[in-house]
């Protein structure tokens, strides 16, 4: 199963998160499938950007790349064939070992649920 991590910008005297990271080990994702879904409940650590790995390959996945599901409360549908048709020219999807994304897409997605934040699900520890 895919972790997650937050990663943001120092802002006074803490870091505020910007971005949602999603690693996962190559072949892990099953791109058959039409959909992944991402809980978000419990706490995520905060890391600043500096800290995230630029040397492992990386998405980046937009608005249109997520979407919601009634039964699955709390988590970011992520859109499996939309990933495969927008980065089609890639030599394999399967080396991908992470996905960024902007939590302000997760929250608009997630808008129409309920009042998500990612401030109530944040611990205030930096590694």
């Amino acid at each position: 199963m895919p972790t997650c991590a937050l990663y943001g910008d120092f802002h006074e005297d803490r870091i505020v998160p910007f971005l949602l990271g999603v690693q996962f080990q190559p072949n892990e994702i099953d791109w058959n499938m039409p959909y992944l879904y991402i809980p978000l409940q419990g706490s995520f650590d905060i890391h600043s950007m500096n800290e995230m790995n630029e040397d492992i390959f990386s998405l980046s996945l937009l608005l249109s790349d997520l979407t919601t599901h009634f039964e699955k409360p709390n988590q970011i549908g992520i859109d499996l064939n939309h990933i495969q048709a927008r980065y089609k020219n890639i030599a394999s999807l399967d080396d991908v070992t992470q996905w960024v994304i902007r939590l302000c897409d997760i929250e608009e997605v997630l808008i129409s649920q309920s009042s998500f934040s990612f401030e109530e699900h944040t611990n205030d520890t930096c590694d």
